[in-house]
């Protein structure tokens, strides 16, 4: 029979038991863990995991084959910590950290950053399921406040920067955006120009992206405003790069 048990205090408020945080899943032959959170409920989570362990579908396999091997009387479910739903991605990185359990010597987790699905493998059924499938509000909500001022780390960052897209993906971009009137009449503060101006000085484009700047604008007509514009900002980068002539 599996268990649940308490590791640290619960935490509540205004008197009401918080039921979202960071568990672990432990083999009680070697001792090893899976770590996770919930924002939902610890024993919704632990309900889902042993429904999919059950039937040889979990997304994790090393979890999936220990538990094929010793079966579910050999696993207990703990509560390590309570916290609100958006603090729960930085305290399971904390026992992540803290317990190693990506090392499968110690643990059954393959990511090493919370919320990661790097690694993770999705059944040709599960991948037809989850295609075209609508999240909830509420489940919006819930990865919405799990996500809550999560920062990358400057080897993700670094990753990512300069990573060109694929056509596929600057279509399937282009096609998400039709309709999109959240920046309508939208105006940017000083600051954020200032920002925007110095990350383009300097930048130099390449001869492809010139040819397509140029398509795009032929035949297209300019107010007068908008050439006065231009005008100055390319005044300024000169003077910028070359200095003033005095």
């Amino acid at each position: 029979m599996t268990k649940v048990s308490e590791i640290r205090a619960g935490v509540s408020v205004s008197n009401v038991l918080i039921e979202t945080g960071v568990y672990a899943v432990v083999n009680l032959v070697n001792g090893k863990r899976y770590i996770g959170s919930t924002v939902n409920s610890f024993r919704g989570r632990w309900a889902a995991h042993k429904r999919r362990l059950a039937v040889r579908k979990h997304c994790n396999d090393h979890l999936q084959n220990a538990w094929n091997k010793y079966g579910e009387d050999c696993f207990r479910f703990d509560v390590l910590e309570r916290c609100l739903p958006a603090n729960c991605l930085a305290r399971e990185q904390y026992y992540l950290n803290e317990w190693k359990t990506w090392n499968s010597d110690i643990g059954y987790n393959i990511c090493r950053t919370a919320g990661s699905t790097l690694g993770v493998k999705h059944t040709e059924a599960s991948k037809k399921k989850m295609k075209g499938k609508t999240r909830s509000k509420e489940a919006r909500r819930n990865i919405s406040a799990a996500k809550l001022g999560k920062a990358f780390s400057e080897e993700v960052r670094n990753a990512r920067r300069g990573k060109p897209r694929s056509e596929e993906t600057r279509r399937k971009i282009s096609v998400s955006l039709i309709g999109n009137t959240r920046s309508v009449g939208r105006t940017h503060s000083e600051a954020t120009k200032e920002k925007i101006r110095k990350s383009s000085t300097g930048r130099l484009h390449s001869e492809e992206t010139k040819r397509k700047v140029s398509d795009l604008l032929k035949g297209r007509c300019l107010s007068e405003e908008t050439k006065k514009k231009i005008s100055t900002t390319l005044k300024r980068r000169y003077l910028e790069v070359n200095g003033s002539s005095g």
